[in-house]
């Protein structure tokens, strides 16, 4: 009887891990569509602030503004990689690295500065290992954090330190759909 009690207790195992398991999902799913959502909302409001630094540089308004130019072109550039602290998230990690990797290979130099566990682990893997690993910012980033980088890489920028400041991320486009992309924060592109 001792085998029937272990394919009892077995099957008790199985359906705890499934109800565990159902469980995740729900929630993963519940922060994936809150997280949709933002990106959603906010979309327009980005979309609109680039297109008008890009009116404004192509007018020749702000001309000799220092966010506009490369203060020291032959400074290095700074690359932000932005990646996930878990996995369980598909393909979002390994787009991320292999976008990652091709933007370093073509830029090679370039300062790095990781966010995320698994960006900053691939990227030891790789051979990467000297950048600064930032903390990450959650599902809820802090304005204030953000500020606070921002205001770094900006000043960084206008001291001449970095030539250039790039972010790589997935830029999303739907639910099935998200674009591994480098985007170049500073100096601000014309068109």
């Amino acid at each position: 009887m001792g085998n029937t009690r272990d394919i009892k207790k077995r099957m008790k195992a199985v359906g705890n891990i499934k109800r565990i398991t159902r469980t995740m999902q729900m929630i993963a799913t519940s922060k994936f569509a809150r997280a949709q959502q933002a990106s959603v909302a906010s979309r327009p409001y980005t979309e609109s602030l680039f297109g008008l630094v890009a009116k404004l540089s192509a007018a020749g308004v702000g001309e000799g503004n220092a966010l506009l130019s490369q203060p020291n072109p032959d400074a290095p550039e700074l690359t932000l990689v932005i990646s996930a602290e878990r996995g369980l998230c598909g393909p979002y990690n390994g787009s991320i690295l292999r976008t990652s990797l091709k933007h370093l290979r073509a830029n090679p130099g370039s300062e790095l500065e990781v966010v995320g566990k698994k960006g900053a682990t691939a990227l030891r893997f790789n051979g990467y290992t000297d950048f600064k690993h930032l903390p990450a910012f959650g599902d809820k980033p802090a304005y204030e954090d953000v500020e606070r980088l921002a205001a770094e890489y900006i000043e960084r920028f206008v001291n001449g330190e970095i030539s250039a400041v790039r972010i790589v991320y997935m830029k999303y486009i739907s639910a099935g759909k998200q674009i591994p992309t480098v985007l170049q924060l500073l100096p601000f592109a014309t068109p």
